[in-house]
């Protein structure tokens, strides 16, 4: 790359590649003013392609076409005043996903919406909820609309402000969130019928205080849930029982509101949408609304160490993507999966742009944690065209209007095909061909996505997988809900969270924890809050952890307060000698005091980062289900984990190799959660033995043997681990594993699985469901991938306990051979 860049100086780099005009500017459809005047996407890859230093990263470019409009009819008639209104922003038609949403709602059934990126959803809650207020039989409707994200709840505001503004009557719409002064909020409750609020203030700021809200909650209407498909795992579970206590207090009010879901693509919209409500839903899937074109690139990072198929770090190859894209005036997102990453993409990206001449190019990095006014200041900027790039989380995946924009960079495979597919929509989103880029990691994953591209591009998009039994979730919300209203009070208390089986054994564990106290009324027993559970109990659940127990990270020299983590993410990440980034500063962790739960930080400048080690113990507690699959037995069920972070790696950012190690002495964490496992009988194991090393002396020999099956285990387990998220709806961070020659309640070789969640969110059973399909997969994988002896891109993990020794990668084809029976 350094040889590429003496031979094209980039202070103007694809100047031949401008379109529309010298400028570089034009007038954007939405009103926004001046923005980018986007790249000529095949001509790009086609000069990516010619550059000196150009080693074949470019493995494969999916060329989606342009798709036109589909329109569909209402059977059901509007209020006139909202036609009027729909009329006066150019509204006289609706695509045939809006129409058969709208109607479906306006018969008063719930709906969830699963269409793509920029299809119109918002019309399809929007005007059934404006048709409620408009009619005169229900003037004092009123409709609550959750979004995942403040800065989300702000745009759909203002595009609700802007539909409703020809109205005679405008319906008084307001957000209510953490953002919102105390001294609006008594008016927020009294005058707003259109709340437009985020799952964690109607946790802990409305259901606790929901007699303040009870002339809001009273005439509540419909329930709309933005983003559904942003709502699985941990974070789906808790909303699941979060929209539970929602219902609970509507009945105590005698509401019965109809809820809508929207969410990109799924492979269970309907399912997943019935879980999070606990209502029966109609499923809207066909996608009526028109699609701009795009070129669709999988990059990926040249091998820099051929002897250990070591690639270049997808970062400072993604920056480089980001920087060559906006030094040109293309609007382009980078995508980042965590928020240190998001820091450190937009600080080697200013340092490009500076190298390049460039350093005129207007960049930022976005992300949760920033205050608001720095979050508004971005979108806003970059809307306008002030900004001609932003490297993000997934916090600008979501709908938020930030104008058009030309190119996509997403830096690894997002987790699932939802979000890749909503990440890379954002580009090209006002009919003018887009261009995304995905620059892939050696992870066993990624790897075999760039080797089959048909995965990303034509099969069927993921489940989504919500726990709403699991006892970590379900006991907080139980006790959250004793306070809004003792357990019992309400009709059909026990059949919202799971029926009878369910809530008395939650009751009962909460009763012996003194968390809940019974008590006898008119010959019911009422469930009632214990002292030990405070005044306010919600205040202490995350609806984004199954752990209460939280670590404040403190900058030494200053003493203010940077960030508060989980104490799992601490542990992993916030550990002493880590290194940790904030709003791209790198900080050094000097200490985590288990006492008082905070971690000291030091700022630094270093060129590597860290990765944390764990051992891992297991044991079965109970078995839900098996079945014999193939020549072994499959089981699921719940199982204890013991994890023990007893080191950490130093690496380079440039290349990820290991520079150094340090170790540490924290105290094992356990946890109870759901695993898969099978066993290898002793016949397989045999089998195995006769293909290891061999030697003449009799010891060495079954020592050789011992280890080989122990480490064709090893590789199996990490091999299957990293296609998981193929059939699951999660990060491969979300699972463990565990492999062993002979367990002690298998009595035999196991592989284990397990939900790396507390209580397990349903990612274990949804791999005992696919195993065999599993297995197949990752055979294939192995056999592609061209290393000899295993490598990032098949069989190591950076996650391993153990370094990624007594790894074989031959012996694992040999067991998935056998496994399948071929």
């Amino acid at each position: 790359m350094q040889e590429w860049r003496r031979r094209h100086p980039i202070q103007d780099p694809f100047d031949r590649l401008r379109v529309n005009g010298g400028d570089g500017c034009r007038n954007d459809s939405g009103g926004k003013g001046t923005v980018g005047a986007g790249v000529d996407t095949q001509a790009f890859l086609d000069d990516m392609r010619s550059r000196d230093g150009y080693a074949g990263q470019i493995v494969h470019v999916e060329s989606m076409p342009h798709s036109s409009a589909a329109y569909g009819r209402l059977s059901a008639s509007l209020n006139p005043l909202l036609q009027h209104a729909l009329q006066m922003r150019e509204i006289d038609r609706f695509y045939t996903h809006q129409a058969e949403a709208i109607d479906a709602l306006l018969e008063g059934k719930n709906v969830v919406v699963a269409t793509g990126t920029a299809s119109g959803k918002s019309l399809c809650y929007n005007v059934p909820v404006l048709n409620a207020c408009a009619d005169s039989s229900r003037m004092g409707a009123t409709a609550l609309f959750l979004f995942p994200a403040k800065a989300l709840a702000q745009d759909q505001l203002r595009a609700l402000n802007e539909l409703t503004a020809p109205l005679p009557v405008r319906p008084p719409a307001a957000t209510y969130d953490g953002d919102t002064p105390q001294h609006e909020r008594a008016a927020v409750r009294k005058n707003a019928r259109l709340l437009l609020t985020n799952p964690e203030m109607l946790h802990v700021g409305i259901l606790p205080n929901h007699r303040l809200w009870s002339r809001f909650l009273r005439r509540l209407r419909f329930v709309v849930i933005d983003e559904g498909h942003m709502y699985r795992g941990v974070f789906g579970s808790h909303i699941a029982m979060l929209i539970r206590r929602l219902r609970r207090i509507c009945r105590r009010y005698g509401a019965n509101p109809q809820f809508i879901v929207t969410s990109a693509t799924l492979g269970n919209p309907k399912e997943h949408a019935e879980a999070l409500t606990g209502l029966p839903m109609t499923a809207i899937t066909d996608d009526g609304a028109p699609t701009a074109g795009r070129e669709f690139a999988l990059w990926n990072p040249p091998i820099i160490d051929d002897a250990n198929s070591i690639r270049r770090s997808v970062l400072v190859e993604g920056a480089e993507l980001f920087s060559w894209l906006v030094s040109t005036g293309t609007r382009t997102l980078s995508f980042v999966r965590t928020r240190q990453a998001a820091e450190l993409m937009y600080r080697i990206s200013e340092e490009n742009l500076q190298r390049y001449g460039a350093g005129n190019t207007q960049v930022s990095s976005y992300r949760a944690g920033y205050v608001p006014e720095e979050r508004r200041e971005i979108e806003a900027k970059l809307s306008s065209g002030e900004l001609t790039g932003v490297v993000t989380t997934n916090a600008l995946e979501l709908g938020i209007d930030i104008g058009h924009l030309d190119a996509t960079v997403l830096n690894g495979y997002p987790g699932s095909l939802a979000s890749t597919f909503q990440q890379s929509g954002r580009s090209g989103r006002r009919g003018e061909r887009g261009l995304s880029i995905m620059v892939v990691y050696d992870n066993p994953l990624e790897q075999y996505l760039a080797r089959h591209p048909d995965i990303l591009f034509r099969r069927g998009m993921e489940h989504a997988r919500i726990s709403t039994t699991n006892p970590r979730i379900l006991d907080p919300h139980l006790v959250c809900a004793a306070v809004e209203a003792p357990i019992g009070e309400i009709q059909g208390d026990a059949e919202l969270f799971g029926g009878d089986g369910v809530v008395s054994a939650a009751l009962e564990r909460l009763t012996q924890e003194s968390y809940l106290i019974g008590r006898k009324r008119r010959g019911a027993e009422l469930w009632h809050a214990h002292p030990k559970a405070g005044a306010h109990p919600a205040s202490d659940v995350s609806l984004r952890s199954t752990s209460g127990d939280n670590y404040v990270l403190v900058e030494e020299r200053t003493g203010a307060v940077l960030e508060t983590i989980a104490e799992e993410h601490a542990f992993a990440y916030a550990h002493e000698g880590a290194v940790y980034l904030h709003r791209g500063e790198q900080f050094l962790i000097s200490e985590l005091n288990l006492t008082s739960r905070n971690a000291m930080l030091q700022r630094t400048n270093v060129e590597y980062y860290t990765t944390s080690m764990a051992d891992t113990d297991m044991t079965v507690l109970k078995t839900d289900r098996e079945r014999s699959e193939g020549p072994v037995k499959a089981s699921v069920g719940h199982v204890d984990v013991t994890r023990t972070v007893y080191g950490f790696n130093r690496r380079r950012h440039d290349r990820n190799d290991v520079l150094s190690r340090g170790y540490l002495d924290l105290p094992p964490r356990s946890f109870e959660t759901v695993g898969l496992w099978w066993t290898v009988p002793e016949n397989l194991t045999d089998k195995l033995r006769e293909h290891a090393p061999t030697s003449t002396n009799e010891k060495e020999a079954s020592a050789l043997a011992d280890a080989f099956v122990a480490s064709a285990l090893h590789a199996c387990e990490h091999a299957c681990i990293s296609l998981l998220p193929l059939f699951a709806l999660c990060d491969r961070n979300d699972i463990g594993g565990l492999s062993t020659p002979h367990h002690p309640d298998t009595k035999e070789a196991t592989i284990f699985i397990y939900d790396g969640i507390p209580g397990g969110v349903g990612i274990a059973e949804r791999g005992y469901d696919v195993l065999r399909e599993l297995w197949q997969e990752t055979l294939t994988m192995l056999n592609e991938c061209p290393c000899e002896e295993g490598c990032p891109s098949c069989v190591q993990s950076p996650k391993c306990g153990n370094n990624n020794e007594m790894l074989d990668k031959r012996g694992a084809r040999l067991l998935l051979e056998m496994l399948l029976g071929d």
